[in-house]
């Protein structure tokens, strides 16, 4: 057994070459041997039946042809039909007829050695017989006249066998011949076979080298169609996916909120992968949808669904959902569904391994990506109203501040509060004033400039809004459409209709006040003064200067 094992283990240590060239070796010797011996067989078997053929013919035709002559003791004739025979078939080695009628039953005509004659007295049936090293086949025969069941005589003629052995050990030398090309010709073929083999596995070696030393860039050169072939398609593809999930985890970094995440990495995807990509995040307070790249409503439906679905305790993780044509991997996150990312193909071009294996790996840096953009998101965003919450309001106007210091612009704040909202909580409950502090959020949402204006819930009924770059008389432009957009809104409570108005004040940046508070304050004071002037309306610092 330890041997067995030793011989096992220096196999294992030969280079992939030596062990095709045994393993080649090993076949041709086996199958030239298989057929050799089946050759010199077969060969052996027909000389054989061809020798016993031969030697009943003529020991028939000869016992049948002396039978009259040896009946008249005709001897000398007999002995000439011997010579004859002997003549025409040199495999004969003798030939002896016996004369039973005789009291010795002695030999009365034979040609052959004198010795294999003697040797071969007692021997009446056929049979191979040796003498001195020497094979010969002996074939008995009795000698009768027709129609008479007297014996008159006995034939042996014996066949050399020497000419047998001298044919099967040609053929034998015949066959080591072919072997001994067909080992050549294993080699010949092991030596094209393991360069064919070898070669695309050494560039594949050297492409995972280059790949280990940071080359991302390398591709191994595809030259077959075989298994190497597709080991050498399967790498390049491999190193793609290694250089995009590269470029994700850096274009992640890169990117501030989740609508320009997802975008910028599905324009990466679309440069490598073919067919439709796009990917949704359920954002904020109302979960509002974020789709980016190309919609498809199959995989927003079934993310959909998988986020109602699972908004119960579970911790589970769910499984993507994974067909011939289409990948979905969806995002998860304090065990609810959070989004999800979506390849789809046509059918003539099924998604594999691979492409599940890549979109999983984006998957995964974009849920854990997500999951921290939501969690900062949600650190600075008022639950209720999905607007800034009033510590980023602080954060803000400090930057804010900073930032026109430094540029030497101007901005405007504007702070608004409802009018009468303790009347509504009071009358028609806290659920329905929540109801309207979110409908007046929806208003600043579509009065402000997308991501330049910062609209923040600064506490209770009250809204700040701070305008990058606005001077005053912009500010109260933007604040009319902000206060009609308020009374606009649809106010039925419980069939009675309820109006909703807002009252705004407005300090601009250095003109009112060169400090926070102060600013804040001038903003504040130029409120009031919108409320004690009949509420609905707008003022400025410098009604409060007036």
């Amino acid at each position: 057994m330890s041997r067995l094992l030793k011989i096992h283990n220096a196999i294992l240590k030969l280079s992939i070459r030596w062990k095709i060239f045994f393993a080649m070796m090993i076949v041709a010797i086996g199958i030239t041997a298989g057929v050799t011996q089946f050759a010199l067989w077969q060969q052996e078997e027909i000389i054989t039946t061809n020798v016993v053929i031969t030697g009943h013919f003529i020991a028939a035709s000869l016992a049948d042809h002396i039978a009259g002559l040896l009946a008249q003791s005709q001897y000398f004739e007999v002995r000439e039909i011997l010579k004859s025979i002997q003549q025409k078939d040199d495999r004969i080695l003798l030939i002896a007829v016996n004369d039973m009628t005789t009291p010795r039953k002695e030999i009365v005509a034979a040609i052959g050695d004198d010795q294999w004659i003697q040797s071969t007295q007692t021997i009446f049936s056929d049979r191979v017989h040796v003498l001195n090293g020497m094979d010969q086949y002996i074939f008995f025969e009795p000698v009768h006249i027709r129609g008479v069941e007297k014996l008159l005589g006995t034939v042996r003629v014996g066949l050399s066998l020497k000419f047998m052995h001298e044919r099967l050990v040609q053929t034998r030398d015949t066959m080591l011949a072919i072997m001994a090309a067909s080992i050549g010709f294993a080699l010949l073929l092991a030596f094209v076979i393991s360069d064919t083999v070898l070669k695309p596995l050494q560039n594949l070696t050297s492409g995972i080298l280059k790949i280990a030393g940071g080359q991302f860039s390398h591709r191994v050169k595809v030259e077959s169609r075989d298994e190497t072939g597709v080991m050498a398609n399967t790498f390049n593809r491999m190193t793609e996916n290694l250089t995009i999930l590269q470029e994700v985890s850096t274009i992640l970094n890169e990117q501030a909120g989740p609508q320009e995440v997802l975008t910028a990495v599905l324009a990466r995807l679309a440069r490598n992968i073919s067919g439709k990509t796009g990917a949704v995040v359920f954002h904020g307070v109302d979960a509002e949808e974020m789709v980016a790249g190309e919609a498809e409503e199959t995989s927003l439906s079934y993310l959909r669904k998988l986020r109602a679905d699972t908004r119960s305790e579970t911790t589970e993780h769910p499984n993507p959902r994974v067909e011939p044509s289409r990948l979905c991997f969806p995002f998860f996150s304090e065990n609810e569904i959070t989004g999800g990312i979506w390849m789809v193909r046509p059918t003539t071009s099924a998604i594999d391994e691979i492409d599940e294996r890549l979109l999983n790996g984006v998957s995964d840096q974009l849920e854990s990506t997500l999951s921290k953009l939501e969690f900062q998101y949600r650190a600075v965003t008022d639950a209720m109203t999905g607007l800034f919450n009033h510590r980023y309001f602080q954060q803000e106007i400090n930057r804010q501040l900073e930032r026109a210091q430094r540029l030497g612009t101007a901005f405007t704040l504007v702070m608004a509060d409802l009018d009468y909202f303790k009347k509504i909580n009071d009358t028609y409950g806290h659920q329905q004033g929540d109801i309207v502090l979110r409908g007046v959020a929806g208003a600043i949402r579509k009065s402000v400039r997308g991501k330049i204006d910062v609209a923040c819930r600064y506490g209770g009924e009250e809204f700040a809004i701070i305008l990058p770059e606005t001077s005053l008389e912009g500010a109260k432009i933007f604040s009319e459409r902000f206060r009609h957009a308020v009374e606009e809104l649809d106010s039925d409570f419980k069939g009675k209709s309820v109006k909703i108005t807002v009252s705004i004040g407005l300090a601009t940046y250095p003109e009112a006040a060169k400090e926070k508070r102060q600013l804040i304050e001038c903003a504040d004071r130029a409120l009031y003064l919108a409320k004690e002037s009949g509420r609905n309306n707008v003022k400025t610092y410098k009604d409060i200067k007036g």
